[in-house]
């Protein structure tokens, strides 16, 4: 994850994705949450397999970069309500800057205030 602290702070395919308005040296308060949801045959949430949530932090000027790793180890039991799980992840941003979230090298999504 990137704050948008700076100008041109997070770049890629040739575009500033932190628009200049919005910039602000105090970067940004993230958390992050991962959830394991176990679907059934209709496509309705029948069972939450398990979720964890990160603690807040701030990412500000003189850090600008988050590295996020979640992990989620859930069993499922042996008789199942589904048998399709779902895993979301979602990012909260409190500000008061925007976050860019990368997912890899070439795709991001951008998280307002």
């Amino acid at each position: 994850m990137t704050t948008c602290a700076i100008a041109n702070g997070s770049r890629k395919d040739g575009r500033a994705w932190c628009a200049e308005g919005a910039l602000d040296e105090e970067g940004s308060i993230t958390s992050a949450r991962i959830r394991a949801d176990l679907l059934g045959t209709d496509g309705s949430v029948c069972d939450v397999l398990g979720a964890e949530t990160t603690a807040r932090d701030r990412i500000d000027l003189c850090r600008h970069h988050r590295l996020l790793s979640l992990e989620l180890v859930q069993d499922i039991s042996e008789n199942p309500c589904g048998s399709v799980v779902r895993v979301s992840a979602r990012v909260l941003n409190e500000g008061p800057a925007p976050l860019v979230v990368h997912r890899s090298n070439s795709l991001l999504v951008m998280v307002g205030e």
